[in-house]
């Protein structure tokens, strides 16, 4: 926020540190998401996707629309101040005490008991849902 204002060199800097610097923040959001929601399963995935993508689409169309009425510097404090409209949504789910998919401790595997014998397939009838499943 505050390089949007400073000369252009320090705009040029600020740019390509904060690339670097958020660069790990994508990888580790699916992880900590997985962890979270062990259930989500490509949903989860799908949906944190169409975020960012979202994001991605139309940040760069507002901060030329601002740029346009006002200048580019505006425009680029108002890329750095849109993070701050997921305060509210962090808050609400912060009260939110359930949600869709349970959160289960990890399992531990015993490597020393891990038998060689090949693991059965399950046969047909088995990998049908129960019929209260089926619509």
């Amino acid at each position: 926020m505050v390089a949007s204002f400073g000369p252009p060199e320090l705009c040029v800097v600020a740019a390509l540190l904060v690339g670097l610097i958020a660069s790990p923040m994508w990888p580790t959001i699916l992880a900590m998401s997985a962890d979270e929601f062990p259930g989500g399963g490509p949903y989860l995935f799908g949906l944190l996707s169409s975020g960012g993508n979202f994001g991605g689409f139309f940040m760069p169309w507002i901060v030329g629309a601002v740029s346009e009425v006002s200048n580019l510097r505006w425009g680029l404090a108002t890329a750095a101040l849109t993070p701050m409209l997921m305060v509210p949504l962090i808050l609400w789910m912060r009260k939110k005490k359930t949600h869709h998919w349970t959160r289960v401790a990890p399992q531990t595997v015993d490597l020393e008991n891990i038998s060689s014998e090949p693991i059965p397939l399950a046969s047909e009838t088995e990998m049908q849902p129960p019929e209260e499943q089926v619509r």
